[in-house]
């Protein structure tokens, strides 16, 4: 049930309850057309005030971390996209004033896109979070329901629900698009709460980003987070593969999602000009 039935049903059984408390305050097929009227104008006044799509607002009221954890569970774009966004290199990428902002993005949701949005991607616990600007000038931080998301773009950044490519797996979450074609490759992202309690950090810590890579082929889906192991997929290619990466001054293991697309692309190159050979 998301808040805004949830508040219009508390209110309504209210209404409701108090109507019954008076007996004899109206006939019961006046007290029946009163209910309804009153019902209809509460949900109104209710849809009036949230103004944000039912579609979108539907979830659950998101509590903030405490701002006395060291550092922040949520996902920051590349250092590279940073630079471009503030036109300046990032000093200090814990910048709390850079890193821990709500950015614009998009949310598609059913197949309905809703842009323009304030959001925010938790990696620890896969919450993607919307602070929903209410029509009363208020605002409320949503988690959004992630059975109902299809994808999302933030800084940029495509993100996929898993049942996108995993209808089967058991565990949930949400994976950055990095490149579709005739392969496709994607990553995951986490961050770790660490118990670590000291003067530094006395209500903990969280930990450094994780990335996990996937490529998908016409073998199914494969773990690439080595770049032998990625490679292993494209024998025929492997020296010019190689190559690329060296003259591009990519290292595979800290590239950027632009500089992963851009070997893909290469790659899918490769792959095409072979089979009209």
């Amino acid at each position: 049930m998301n808040i805004k039935t949830y508040i219009v049903r508390v209110m309504g059984i209210m209404f409701l309850i108090f109507a019954l408390l008076i007996p004899g305050w109206v006939s019961g097929q006046n007290f029946q057309q009163n209910k309804n009227i009153a019902f209809e104008k509460l949900k109104r006044q209710t849809e009036i005030y949230y103004g944000t799509s039912d579609k979108l607002v539907n979830g659950y009221i998101y509590l903030p971390i405490d701002r006395r954890i060291d550092g922040h569970p949520y996902y920051v774009p590349p250092a590279k996209t940073m630079e471009k966004l503030y036109g300046r290199r990032m000093k200090n990428p814990k910048d709390k004033q850079l890193t821990n902002v709500w950015r614009s993005g998009s949310v598609t949701i059913h197949g309905e896109k809703f842009a323009n949005q304030k959001l925010k991607y938790n990696i620890e616990v896969d919450d993607l979070i919307l602070k929903a600007q209410l029509s009363g000038g208020a605002q409320k931080l949503i988690r959004i329901n992630s059975a109902r998301v299809d994808s999302f773009r933030i800084a940029g950044h495509l993100f996929v629900h898993s049942r996108n490519y995993f209808p089967t797996d058991s565990i949930r979450t949400y994976f950055e698009l990095v490149y579709t074609g005739e392969n496709t490759f994607l990553s995951r992202y986490s961050k770790e709460f660490i118990k670590q309690f000291n003067d530094l950090s006395p209500r903990g810590k969280y930990g450094g980003l994780e990335t996990w890579h996937y490529l998908l082929t016409a073998d199914g889906a494969k773990k690439v987070d080595r770049r032998s192991k990625f490679l292993n997929n494209f024998d025929d290619h492997r020296r010019k593969i190689r190559r690329f990466l060296r003259r591009n001054d990519i290292r595979y293991r800290k590239a950027t999602p632009s500089e992963l697309n851009k070997l893909m692309n290469y790659i899918n190159q490769l792959t095409t000009n072979s089979n009209e050979e």
